[in-house]
C-alpha cells in the first residue's frame, strides 16, 4: 500500500457528482454497496481504495 494514492470523499463526490450523504447512504445498499473505506483516521479523513472503487463501478455497470 505504499505510494498507493486513496481517493478522498472530496475526490468521490466530484467523480460521481453526488453529496457527500449520498455516498453513504451508497454505503449502506443491501445490493452492491459502495465501498467502505480503507482507511478510516479518527476525526480527520476516510481513505478509499480506488482498486475497490472501480471494481464496484465494474459491477455496477453489469446491473444497469
Amino acid at each position: 500500500m505504499i505510494g498507493k494514492q486513496f481517493l478522498t470523499i472530496s475526490d468521490l463526490t466530484h467523480r460521481y457528482q453526488v453529496s457527500k450523504r449520498t455516498i453513504y447512504r451508497w454505503m449502506k445498499l443491501e445490493n452492491n454497496p459502495f465501498p467502505q473505506p480503507k482507511i478510516n483516521q479518527v476525526g480527520t479523513t476516510c481513505l478509499w481504495d480506488p482498486d475497490e472503487i472501480e471494481a464496484w463501478e465494474s459491477r455496477a455497470s453489469k446491473t444497469a
